[in-house]
């Protein structure tokens, strides 16, 4: 694995993995819902009826927004994972993939549900603290499992966390500025 030579690092990981390993002996019945919401296809169809859902409230640039940037964040994360672990072992091969792209899209889909539909929510201030504690819960629940499941490295899946945050205030922060245009480029009218 591609991590920096640091002894903190590693034993942080190795910490994480042992305590992950312990817990999920008793915690066996969220394994198969893991596998399931922690598969690739899962996220690009929450992504696609993120998508619809944003699109029937009106936000039609948004919507191929919320698209396109997912899409750029998985072809760019796959592009960096091919320059780092693609080698020739009696062929190519690609061992994995760095960060993890199904938890890096999670984090990316839930920020925006989080920013675009929780915080416009006309509800007490405890239920949206709620459904971030369930956005929380669920990202580690997945994360444990891949930690267990392929052996990924917890700075790994922290990182996945992090470039999901960083490429979503990117993404949020050019789409605001953008959008106005956006609609009288492309003649649509709706929501920005």
């Amino acid at each position: 694995m591609l991590r920096f030579n640091s002894s903190i690092l590693e034993v942080v990981d190795m910490v994480v993995a042992i305590f992950t390993q312990t817990v999920a002996q008793h915690l066996l019945f969220l394994a198969i819902p893991a596998d399931i919401v922690g598969n690739l296809r899962f996220v690009w169809l929450a992504i696609i009826i993120w998508a619809f859902f944003l699109r029937s409230m009106g936000y039609k640039v948004g919507s191929w927004w919320s698209i396109a940037t997912a899409t750029a964040l998985f072809l760019g994360m796959l592009v960096w994972s091919a320059v780092v672990f693609l080698n020739w072992r009696q062929g190519w091969v690609f061992n994995q993939t760095m960060p993890e792209l199904s938890l890096t899209l999670w984090v990316f889909l839930l920020f925006q549900v989080q920013n675009i539909l929780i915080q416009r929510l006309r509800v007490a201030n405890w239920v949206k603290k709620t459904i971030a504690g369930f956005y929380i819960i669920t990202w580690v629940i997945v994360a444990g499992n891949k930690i267990v499941g392929i052996d990924l490295s917890f700075t790994t899946a922290w990182a996945s966390t992090l470039l999901g945050y960083v490429f979503f205030r990117f993404a949020a922060a050019l789409y605001l500025r953008n959008a106005k245009s956006w609609l009288v480029i492309f003649a649509v009218d709706g929501k920005i």
